[in-house]
Parts: C-alpha cells; sequence; structure tokens
C-alpha cells in the first residue's frame, strides 16, 4: 500500500507549540507518519557544524516517540550530508575538511568531498545520531552527488581524488589534464 508520510522541516519541530499544531494537522490531514528533517531548505547554510546538529537530532529523539504515541509512523530524512543547499551562506572557513573542486580550480562554499575522512568522521557522526533517534528508517537525502551544487560542470577534482585516481590508474594526474581527459 501506499503510504502519506508529511515531511517535516526543522523549523517547525523547533518548539513544542508548533509540534502540537503539525500533529494535530497530521491527524486531519490523514496522513500515516512523519518525515523529520535536521534542517531547513529556506533558512540553513550547506552544513552545519556539529554542535548545532548534535542539538537537532536530540530534539528529533526527544520528537519521535511523541509522533508514535499519535499512531504515526516515523521517518528522519537526512537532508544535508555533503552539501545540499546553501540558502544561509556557505560556510566552508567553519570546517576542517576539503570542499569539491572544480575542473577550473574554484572550490566549493556548500559542498564537501567525500573522500576527506576528516569529512567521513563527521559523516559517520551525523548518522550515528540519526540513528540513535529510534525512528522506522533513515534516510539519505540527495545531496550525495557530485552535480547541481554551487559549481556548475564537473567535480570533484581536489587533492583526495587527484590522489585516488593516480593510485587506481598508477598514474599522476593533475586537474586540468584530468579535466582535458574527461572531456576527450
Amino acid at each position: 500500500g501506499v503510504r502519506y508520510l508529511l515531511r517535516l522541516y526543522h523549523a517547525p519541530l523547533e518548539t513544542d507549540e508548533s509540534v502540537e499544531a503539525v500533529i494535530a494537522f497530521a491527524h486531519r490531514a490523514g496522513v500515516d507518519g512523519a518525515l523529520l528533517f535536521e534542517a531547513s531548505y529556506d533558512v540553513d547554510p550547506a552544513l552545519q557544524p556539529l554542535a548545532v546538529l548534535k542539538q537537532r537530532f536530540a530534539r528529533l529523539r526527544a520528537l519521535v516517540p511523541r509522533f508514535r504515541a499519535e499512531g504515526f509512523e516515523v521517518h528522519i530524512n537526512v537532508m544535508i550530508t555533503m552539501g545540499h543547499v546553501d540558502a544561509g551562506g556557505g560556510r566552508p572557513e567553519l570546517f576542517d575538511f576539503q570542499f569539491l573542486v572544480d575542473e577550473h580550480g574554484k572550490v566549493s562554499r556548500s559542498t564537501a568531498c567525500p573522500l576527506d575522512p576528516v569529512f567521513l568522521t563527521y559523516v559517520e557522526q551525523i548518522y550515528r545520531w540519526a540513528a540513535e533517534c529510534g525512528a522506522d528508517a533513515v534516510w539519505v537525502d540527495d545531496d550525495v552527488r557530485f552535480l547541481w551544487h554551487d559549481l556548475p560542470g564537473m567535480t570533484c577534482f581536489c587533492p583526495h581524488h587527484l590522489q585516488a585516481l593516480a593510485r587506481h590508474t598508477g598514474r599522476l594526474w593533475g586537474r586540468e589534464s584530468l579535466a582535458a581527459a574527461l572531456r576527450e
């Protein structure tokens, strides 16, 4: 059967009053469950520091039983893994990991490189917190991709990717030579 999940970004989940209004609406609308997000497309920066996310996932963990008590299925959607959006202004300077690099050498202000070990530790923590919420499912949003972020064209030409490609191919690659080979 088809199930209808109400998508709830972070903003309406911040206060108990707004959560109660959402629950009342969900009952009136006849939804089957709630899809709770740790972020919001409209107001959040591309990535959040772990201190912010720790608080947000603690809030989601507290809300899962509340929604279940009302008879709803509860899912967590991790909206921002690599850097989904940038409505709030990218702040890569807040993070110790590599961001995507395009074929011209421009560094993304919103999207992390998924090969950076420091970034992978960050992601591991995010998904640990998501799992600890005890929801019926944890979703990975569609920002885990190399296209349609803040950089047009091909990515990632960062040092991590160039080194990985060199290990895989046995050939040293520079950003320019790799971009030329890919265009050919």
